[in-house]
């Protein structure tokens, strides 16, 4: 799969889990401020967790993996169909950051118009904020520092107002906003970021309205308030007093205790995130999709390698500081060698025969490929085509550990197609 693709598919099974998680009863039981880190943790890791590799090797799987030397009956693949295909594989990417690119645009516009608003405001510093007052202001809202209200708010409904804007500005909601905002930009496919966003704000609301009310402002007035503005709309980015929420927030004031979330709902969350991240991060072997096959294919399979004889030679290794080289190249560089003259068996072409052979070898310290042996074999004929030409190996620059030359294994799948189909 496309990693564009693959990276898409895990950040909706990862935002799919822990929404769900957020929703429990148990969750919405709990604090705010620990609801507040729930969604802020879990924003983080939908956008994170599928991007982190944690590799356990197999312990079948001895030294590096190459990647896999094609042999095909129908000869090399027409290059102008693989150079479309390269371009048709692009697709997914393209798109994906060219819609990421709309919306961080449309997110810039909405600063644009925050900058509109104090361009129209009368400015009054107040402290630790900045009070802005205009006509063309609907509803209150906070961005920062900045409070912003009708220029019709006065009196008791200011004062109110400003409380409720404070504790926005105390508790630093809008840091989560922008956090959120810049997740969004490259997770603008998944709706469990969007679900989490409502889901913060709303949080952010019930924490200032708890602190107004706790405060000492009478609960009717505050309602009266609320209901007053709740056909206004604030600029999307703003903590504000949503229509939206008003209905939650009057059920939320009926009760002003909360539980606090102890030991238990830590240890919780924690241990259902880390179970989430070995999911989806723990993988074997950081390789290429075709070698994740092979790892399967070799962890499946009832044969097993020889072990060696350590009493009379020394084991090789199977991660050095610097690895081997290949005619002054890289490990594809042998692959490409191998590959170009890989010659197909006539009988098993006759015989239709095909499939893929796993071959360990040693690059020795001396340079040379010694040691080569089937981890995992098809039909004779192939298995020692492919043994055939990777023992006409040419001698290698030696891989090194602390200044010296050392011997590492490798495993190496040959993949035999027939009629050229890769």
């Amino acid at each position: 799969m496309n990693a564009i693709l693959n990276y898409m598919a895990e950040s909706l099974f990862v935002g799919l889990v822990l929404y769900l998680m957020l929703r429990l009863s148990a969750f919405k039981s709990w604090d705010y401020s620990f609801q507040r880190v729930v969604a802020l943790v879990s924003v983080m890791a939908i956008a994170l967790f599928p991007l982190l590799r944690i590799t356990i090797n197999d312990p079948l799987i001895v030294g590096y993996v190459l990647d896999p030397a094609y042999a095909l009956s129908g000869g090399p693949m027409d290059e102008a169909q693989d150079n479309t295909s390269g371009i048709v594989s692009k697709i997914p990417l393209i798109l994906f950051f060219l819609v990421a690119t709309i919306v961080m645009v449309v997110n810039m516009l909405h600063f644009h118009r925050l900058y509109n608003f104090k361009k129209r405001s009368t400015m009054q510093a107040c402290g630790d904020y900045t009070l802005y007052r205009s006509c063309s202001i609907g509803s209150p809202f906070s961005f920062g520092k900045s409070v912003f209200v009708p220029a019709k708010c006065e009196g008791d409904e200011l004062a109110i107002v400003l409380a409720h804007e404070q504790s926005h500005i105390e508790r630093n909601h809008t840091a989560d906003i922008i956090f959120v905002g810049l997740v969004t930009i490259v997770q603008w496919f998944n709706p469990f970021i969007y679900l989490f966003r409502r889901d913060l704000v709303a949080i952010h609301e019930y924490q200032a309205d708890l602190d107004v009310l706790i405060s000492g402002t009478d609960k009717t007035k505050y309602r009266e308030l609320l209901l007053y503005y709740q056909f206004d709309m604030a600029p999307v980015f703003s903590n504000s007093l949503q229509k939206s929420l008003t209905h939650k927030r009057f059920i939320k004031m009926e009760n002003l205790i909360q539980k606090k979330a102890g030991v238990k709902a830590v240890i919780l969350f924690s241990a259902a995130t880390m179970l989430l991240f070995s999911v989806t991060s723990f993988s074997k072997g950081s390789v290429s999709q075709e070698s994740n096959e092979i790892l399967e294919t070799v962890s499946q399979s009832s044969m097993q390698t020889t072990p060696q004889d350590t009493s009379s030679k020394k084991v090789p290794f199977v991660m050095v500081e610097v690895k081997p080289k290949f005619m002054g190249g890289d490990e594809n560089t042998f692959t490409k060698w191998v590959a170009e003259r890989l010659v197909y068996p006539e009988k098993a072409k006759d015989e239709k025969i095909m499939g893929r052979v796993i071959l360990q070898f040693i690059v020795t310290n001396k340079g040379k490929v010694d040691d080569v042996k089937i981890v995992r074999g098809v039909h004779p004929e192939l298995d020692q085509e492919a043994m055939r030409v990777v023992m006409m190996s040419p001698e290698w620059e030696p891989g090194k550990e602390k200044g010296k030359s050392v011997d590492v294994v490798y495993t190496f799948p040959v993949i035999f197609r027939l009629d050229g189909k890769k």
